[in-house]
């Protein structure tokens, strides 16, 4: 890979040249690490004022573009009197980078190199005699060489601690796996159809810490559904009139084994708990009311058609 040549060095390649001194424009190239060749774009002579310059990829502010290979880039013609520098460069424009060139302006004396813009990477500066053809030795190699994108890797001490990467930035040809999230917290929101069902959650919805949703019904009956899971059905009615609440059968709606539901009466009607047919309901001495207005008490699954009453329960009518 060819080295970075700074003008009026006598080496073995450019010893017959009258090279320019060095030019503000070697030390903006040298020290401006946001541009830069990745490979290729190498510049060679083929005839003439034409160029040849091969196909390569760019780096321009923090991005990589390809560059397509030109094989008769032909500058300006040479100067009639004097010599000067020409630069081949990559330009970025709308997007794409291409390469073109920037004519100089010919001195007697000193010929410098002409002035590049903020989209140019420069691949080489071409020196231009008087009435003569570009042959090999004119081409000043100026490309600096930058790492790819492939080479380079974010390590998590590289990620500011208040920094945040955005969900469309991910790449979701991989799935994320709970040894991916540390401390982290997802919100409802985060989940695709903000919606957290049992089967989003490793053991069910029953976890410790989560708010009873809570379902009031004013009717005199009530069949449980999966959306009572890990929620608090709220029952009222008045007095003399009571409420019956009925588990349905496993294959009617599928609760899993250890699966809860809280009922809170709010009204003076009395409310019953039964077993759709071929359901137990057991409890305490076979106690499956709530012992009057603000009385609770808990659903728990226990075998397939199985289920548990505990609480503030009782066989009188109150």
């Amino acid at each position: 890979m060819a080295g970075f040549t700074i003008p009026n060095a006598p080496d073995t390649d450019k010893s017959g040249l009258d090279q320019s001194e060095p030019d503000r424009l070697d030390f903006e190239i040298l020290g401006n690490r946001r541009r830069g060749i990745v490979s290729g774009c190498a510049v060679t002579a083929s005839s003439g004022a034409t160029v040849s310059v091969s196909s390569g990829t760019a780096y321009l502010d923090d991005a990589y573009y390809s560059v397509a290979s030109s094989s008769s880039l032909t500058l300006t013609a040479a100067p009639t009197s004097g010599n000067r520098f020409d630069l081949v460069v990559a330009r970025l424009a709308t997007g794409t980078v291409t390469v073109t060139y920037i004519t100089g302006t010919a001195s007697t004396t000193n010929p410098t190199f002409p002035t590049i813009t903020t989209d140019d990477v420069v691949l080489a500066a071409i020196y231009r005699r008087t009435n003569q053809s570009i042959v090999a030795n004119d081409i000043i190699d100026k490309r600096t060489f930058v790492p790819s994108q492939s080479t380079l890797s974010i390590v998590n001490a590289d990620v500011n601690a208040s920094a945040a990467i955005a969900y469309s930035k991910l790449n979701l040809s991989n799935s994320i796996i709970s040894s991916d999230i540390v401390n982290g917290t997802i919100a409802t929101t985060d989940i695709a159809d903000s919606a957290i069902t049992t089967e989003k959650l490793a053991t069910g919805a029953a976890q410790a810490g989560f708010r009873s949703v809570a379902n009031q019904q004013t009717g005199a009956t009530y069949t449980l559904g999966l959306s009572d899971l890990g929620g608090m059905v709220e029952l009222s009615i008045a007095s003399p009139s009571t409420v019956t609440v009925t588990v349905p059968t496993n294959s009617a709606v599928p609760f899993s084994l250890g699966d809860r539901i809280d009922l809170l009466q709010t009204n003076t009607g009395q409310v019953t708990v039964q077993g759709a047919s071929g359901v137990t309901v057991n409890s305490e001495n076979s106690k499956t009311k709530l012992n009057g207005r603000w009385a609770a008490a808990t659903l728990i699954k226990r075998g397939t058609n199985t289920w548990v009453l505990i609480g503030n329960i009782t066989d009188a009518t109150v």
